[in-house]
């Protein structure tokens, strides 16, 4: 069961510390593409927090890695899945956003190279 309320909620406050620490960090984006952002420096910083957020909506596997096909079934509801765009897209997105979890970038790196 999804737990969106727990994502919203408890994983902020849990990681608040964290949370401030990327945004003051001047390195650090929650937008992809935003210059500058230092993935190596920047994304362990809030992972902990993302694994949190993602663990409570159900995308987050057993090993601690994220669940592609629950987010494609679940999040998108296998809308995308034929959408040639949104393939090319995916998987660098997926790769450049992923290896900390910044779930946040992942979206927003999607978001840019369909719009664009």
């Amino acid at each position: 069961m999804l737990n969106n309320a727990n994502a919203a909620t408890t994983c902020p406050t849990k990681y608040q510390t964290a949370i401030n620490s990327y945004y003051a960090n001047q390195n650090c984006s929650w937008d992809y593409g935003s210059q500058p952002h230092s993935v190596e420096v920047c994304d362990p910083i809030v992972m902990d927090y993302n694994k949190c957020a993602l663990k409570a909506v159900g995308l987050l596997k057993a090993d601690g890695s994220f669940d592609d096909a629950a987010f494609q079934k679940t999040t998108l509801q296998n809308k995308c899945s034929s959408d040639a765009k949104f393939s090319t897209a995916y998987k660098p997105c997926r790769d450049s956003t992923m290896k900390y979890l910044n779930f946040p970038r992942f979206i927003i790196c999607q978001v840019k190279k369909l719009v664009l």
